[in-house]
């Protein structure tokens, strides 16, 4: 979802009933302290906010193409980095592996972008965001019958993020 920050304080209401205790026991803290954080103050700029594999193209010279804009948008910066470590740099399954992956992807970023100390600070908050809402809209997609391979697939990553830097 673009703008993950605003997609849990809308989403968390509508959806809080559909989660199991557990999981409502681990979204709570990262919900009240989301409330708690100042996103607008962060810097914006021109996001894809789909960066994953299936949005990257080469051509027949190897050249990198990005497509699909279809959820692009002006907003927190961050958000692009966030959809490029929960899609691309994790790994469901290997703790050790993904955030290697994810810490290396986010310290690049940070030098690219010169990377505030607010978004260096609340980039696992973020990221904690961006698994809590797919663990929340995966929950609330299989109780109203939708059990695909893809939304049980979000379901586990959400879950197996939220594990991660622990």
């Amino acid at each position: 979802m673009l703008m993950r920050e605003i997609g849990l304080l809308n989403e968390y209401e509508k959806k809080w009933s559909y989660l199991s205790p557990v999981y409502q026991d681990i979204i709570e803290p990262i919900y009240r302290e989301f409330k708690k954080c100042d996103y607008k103050t962060l810097p914006k700029a021109f996001v894809h906010g789909d960066m994953m594999s299936t949005n990257l193209m080469r051509d027949s010279n190897g050249k990198i193409w990005l497509i699909d804009f279809s959820v692009s948008n002006y907003t927190t910066r961050m958000n692009e980095i966030i959809v490029i470590c929960d899609d691309v740099a994790m790994i469901y399954g290997n703790r050790e592996k993904s955030e290697h992956r994810i810490r290396r992807a986010f310290s690049l970023w940070c030098n690219k972008v010169r990377a505030t100390t607010e978004e260096r600070e609340n980039f696992q908050l973020f990221f904690s965001v961006a698994n809590a809402i797919n663990v929340m809209n995966s929950s609330y997609e299989i109780r109203n019958g939708n059990t695909s391979k893809e939304t049980k697939m979000h379901f586990e990553a959400g879950i197996f993020g939220l594990t991660l830097f622990k």
